[in-house]
């Protein structure tokens, strides 16, 4: 899988077809050969474009490595896609979060990682978006995984999301407040209404765990006090069966074909 930074050095034979695209879309004259003009050569451009998108390329960036003209990016992008840039670069860098996700990339900062001129906010924003439902799932079970493993306590909770560069305050239009009053996360913390929030996320990691010990710690449902039973009855709450039978269920629990009720 290509960070941005490897995908570059693969970008010089972007230029030509890029120019060439834009010229049979209509952009300005030009020669171009049968390649690009044919089916095949439009299909090869497009699959193109919608790389950088999925890796977080804007569309100043993409008209650059593509070799065309800036203010013709929008419309190689509509082109493709059949959307405007910004729905397109939500989508395709979002479906990209999705497929590392299930690699068993968890962390924000560490998705962030994979796409480029993001953080960790950044990444939250795509998954926070409205239009989103699968990441929004998603983010609620990570952020609830974390603010239990860092004691339950939001204070400490808080701390560790601006260290990520998030924006917290209500007089910020940024996406955490906004996000979490309306999955109502504080609401659920206050009456330590956990599990309803951490089920999705659950199907989605454990195929990522040989032991329920490692699972239930990394859900941070685990205690230093519990018995084996009590982390039985956890894994049942999350599931409503054992480990054992969660794991053959969600072994191949990918986004792209999921077999889940959210609940």
């Amino acid at each position: 899988m290509n960070k941005p930074y490897e995908l570059l050095e693969s970008l010089d034979t972007y230029k030509e077809q890029g120019y060439n695209l834009y010229n049979v879309a209509g952009g300005s004259t030009g020669a171009t050969s049968s390649y690009e003009h044919s089916g095949y050569g439009r299909r090869d451009l497009h699959e193109k474009v919608k790389t950088l998108l999925s890796h977080g390329f804007n569309s100043v960036e993409i008209a650059k490595y593509l070799g065309v003209p800036t203010h013709s990016a929008g419309e190689i992008i509509k082109v493709a896609t059949g959307m405007d840039n910004r729905p397109a670069r939500l989508y395709y860098s979002g479906q990209k979060m999705l497929e590392l996700i299930d690699d068993g990339v968890f962390d924000l900062d560490e998705l962030a990682s994979n796409f480029r001129g993001m953080d960790a906010n950044d990444v939250f924003v795509t998954l926070a978006s409205e239009d989103f439902p699968l990441g929004n799932e998603y983010l609620k079970g990570w952020l609830t995984a974390k603010y239990l493993k860092l004691g339950g306590e939001r204070g400490s909770f808080e701390k560790y999301l601006r260290d990520l560069g998030f924006k917290l305050s209500s007089l910020d239009s940024g996406t955490f407040y906004k996000f979490r009053k309306r999955m109502n996360l504080y609401g659920h913390y206050d009456s330590k209404d956990y599990i309803p929030l951490l089920r999705f996320y659950a199907t989605v990691v454990i195929k990522d765990f040989d032991t329920i010990y490692g699972f239930i710690h990394h859900m941070g449902l685990y205690e230093d006090s519990m018995y084996a039973w009590e982390r039985e009855t956890l894994v049942v709450d999350l599931f409503g069966f054992d480990f054992d039978t969660a794991q053959d269920i969600y072994h191949d629990h990918y986004f792209g074909h999921l077999k889940i009720i959210i609940h």
